[in-house]
């Protein structure tokens, strides 16, 4: 009896690793995930320092490894177990960024999805994978509208979203500085297209021209004062259509992105591929706005290359 009590004063009274040690070592250990997760089931001391390093980033995108497909519909397991735990814990404050995927997703998985966007209240970076318009009203109308910095779509040309809740939802968007659209429906909705005027960086790759033009009709309404980058690779050329870049601020770095393949091209689809989208994206672009043009070269067609 005498040893038992023994041993819980000491059990109380003695830390095993004082905290500065803890947080050094939880520090060092921050990029390497599979090591802080082994860390954390060590005591419960490591697993709450280890917690913010753990849950800063969730990835609920497709995953052909776990995620399974029933006919037309995709299974994402890992949305309600996320919801499942944030229901039952306090991760909620350390997620900073979250990768999603609503590509194929059945209504009860995509309204859980929806769920968990007003969970995430610290949430800084979202990258969207065909999103469905759905999600861009709950961005709108959850407290994201004041925290979100960074936002990616990536888009396959099946899925039509709602422009104009885009739009909404862009607008709201408060502190947003990053944007990056990779691919784009068909922009149905005549006029103009806004951004919201905190971005200091946008990109637009594999885009539709007439999103690029509509982006630039937008610009001559709210321009971009704070725009230090711009890259652009347009899918095709518009010739009927100009694109007003009156808007950019002066300084602005345009990047175009070009792409060298090694297919068999005739002069005619290169003119088609490269020249005309380039000429289309870039055509109004002062000079000096202009200079800065970075070239990257991706070769599509060799497997031996990296992506």
């Amino acid at each position: 009896m005498a040893l038992r009590r023994s041993e819980r004063i000491f059990k109380r009274n003695h830390r095993r690793i004082p905290n500065e040690i803890s947080s050094m070592i939880i520090d060092n250990l921050a990029d390497n995930f599979p090591a802080l997760r082994n860390l954390a089931l060590v005591c419960k001391d490591f697993a709450a320092l280890a917690q913010p390093h753990i849950f800063r980033y969730i990835d609920l995108a497709n995953d052909p490894s776990e995620n399974t497909v029933v006919g037309p519909v995709c299974s994402y397991p890992r949305v309600r177990r996320l919801e499942s735990l944030l229901e039952s814990s306090k991760i909620h404050q350390f997620v900073q960024r979250l990768d999603l995927s609503s590509d194929r997703i059945s209504s009860d998985e995509l309204e859980v999805m929806t769920r968990i966007l007003h969970l995430l209240t610290s949430l800084t970076r979202i990258s969207m994978r065909d999103p469905e318009s759905r999600l861009f009203m709950e961005i709108e109308n959850s407290s994201l509208v004041g925290t979100l910095k960074r936002l990616r779509i990536d888009s396959s040309f099946r899925y039509n979203w709602n422009v104009a809740s885009f739009q909404r939802i862009l607008i709201s968007l408060s502190c947003l500085e990053v944007l990056a659209i990779c691919g784009s429906p068909e922009f149905l909705e005549p006029g103009a297209f806004s951004l919201p005027s905190s971005l200091r960086m946008a990109s637009f790759t594999g885009i539709r021209a007439d999103w690029l033009c509509a982006i630039g009709e937008g610009l001559k309404i709210v321009p971009l004062p704070f725009l230090h980058t711009l890259v652009l690779d347009p899918l095709f050329a518009d010739r009927e259509s100009d694109i007003g870049w009156d808007g950019l601020r002066i300084g602005t770095h345009i990047v175009y992105r070009l792409h060298i393949t090694n297919a068999p091209y005739s002069n005619s689809d290169y003119q088609m591929m490269r020249v005309l989208p380039f000429i289309f994206a870039t055509r109004g672009i002062e000079v000096s706005k202009l200079a800065p043009i970075v070239c990257t070269f991706c070769r599509l067609y060799d497997s031996s290359s990296s992506r």
